[in-house]
């Protein structure tokens, strides 16, 4: 249903949600919703009122015995927005002259969703990682996401005395490898000396890893080029002259964490005020 031209998708959108759906714009807090039993099917309903411009949110429902009646797992595709429901209402022939207060915390701009997260989960996992990579711009597609697994984004900050490093903390935007080498690096780093922390190099950090894919060797030179530039800074501030780290020759600058100019990686510049 997914490739269907827009048109039909238009009807298809109208039969399932007369089918199986409801809305209900006379409630306090209107809203629309649609249900299945069927997680392949509720993940192409959610994409395609995406395609017809308004966001829906999809949530998991536990199975039930209620009244001696057994309810199976569904899958609940609910629509709550005012400007989303005036659309999904256009689209199934409903008058609707919905008014309040818009809450832009997802919106779409030039065919891209913006939503936050709103929640994560950690989960026990054994088994074999994949890395994927696509040329050039080393992004790729999921169900729900872009996934950009590659031009990381590190801050490694440092607390000194006495020209100890007593505390190294990271914030990084990045792959799991990025994220690995820079809290790798921090523990390297706490209770050495400034100078004892400009010695440790790029090999240092991925072989305390236990060693990383060639392809992700970079996040190694950036967590410890990170480290050294954040003591390079505190001596600049010190009034003292910083000296090279011992790998400061540094190889031909790696352009994999880049995007060129003609990027299809869309950057937003007009976020809409939050309430």
């Amino acid at each position: 249903m997914l490739f269907l031209p827009s048109e039909k998708q238009h009807h298809l959108l109208q039969g399932l949600w007369r089918g199986d759906g409801y809305v209900n714009i006379v409630r306090e807090v209107p809203r629309a919703g649609y249900s299945t039993i069927s997680g392949q099917l509720a993940g192409q309903i959610k994409t395609l009122p995406l395609r017809k411009g308004f966001i829906p949110s999809i949530y998991k429902e536990k199975g039930s015995i209620i009244e001696d009646i057994t309810h199976r797992e569904l899958y609940r595709i609910h629509v709550g927005d005012v400007n989303s429901l005036k659309k999904l209402c256009g689209i199934l022939g409903i008058e609707c002259a919905l008014t309040g207060t818009v809450k832009e915390h997802s919106w779409i701009k030039d065919g891209f969703l913006f939503t936050p997260i709103t929640s994560t989960d950690t989960m026990q996992y054994t088994g074999k990682v994949h890395n994927l990579e696509i040329a050039d711009q080393h992004s790729y597609a999921t169900d729900a996401f872009t996934v950009h697994n590659c031009g990381d984004v590190m801050y490694i900050y440092i607390k000194v005395k006495d020209d100890v490093l007593t505390d190294v903390k990271f914030k990084t935007f990045g792959c799991g490898a990025a994220i690995a080498t820079s809290s790798m690096v921090t523990d390297l780093a706490k209770g050495k000396t400034i100078q004892e922390g400009l010695k440790i190099t790029r090999n240092d950090v991925a072989e305390n890893l236990g060693g990383l894919p060639p392809q992700k060797m970079h996040c190694s030179n950036l967590a410890a080029d990170a480290l050294h530039d954040a003591i390079h800074d505190y001596l600049r501030k010190q009034g003292r002259e910083p000296p090279l780290p011992p790998d400061a020759k540094k190889e031909e600058h790696d352009h994999s964490c880049e995007a060129d100019e003609d990027s299809l990686i869309h950057i937003e510049t007009n976020v809409p005020k939050r309430p």
